[in-house]
């Protein structure tokens, strides 16, 4: 029992420092919103890159609706704009609807 104790004791501080460098590993909140901003400030005269910045979020299947909505929306923008088929992209009815129940017209009729 002394042994489990003394070896918990020991393990705790270097499990503790790994859990804090898997939890600081990922993205901020704040640099996927400056990621974001920076897709949407060029994606008219720039499209190819607002597409790089919005690759550059490492998880964006992890991101809040609101958010992950539209991220999806700028995506599919930026892939338009640079000539890639989205056509078949079913994120498209995902988002639009998402925007329309949301009454966010603009967004809706830009999926």
């Amino acid at each position: 029992m002394m042994r489990t104790c003394l070896l918990l004791i020991k393990c705790l501080p270097a499990a503790l420092i790994v859990a804090l460098f898997f939890i600081s590993c990922g993205q901020s909140d704040k640099e996927i919103a400056r990621l974001m901003e920076r897709a949407e400030t060029v994606l008219q005269q720039q499209p190819d890159s607002a597409l790089h910045y919005l690759q550059a979020v490492e998880n964006p299947g992890g991101l809040r609706k609101m958010r992950r909505m539209d991220y999806c929306l700028l995506l599919l923008q930026a892939k338009d704009k640079t000539g890639r088929d989205i056509s078949a992209d079913t994120a498209i009815v995902e988002v639009k609807n998402h925007f329309l129940q949301k009454k966010d017209f603009e967004k809706a009729t830009l999926a």
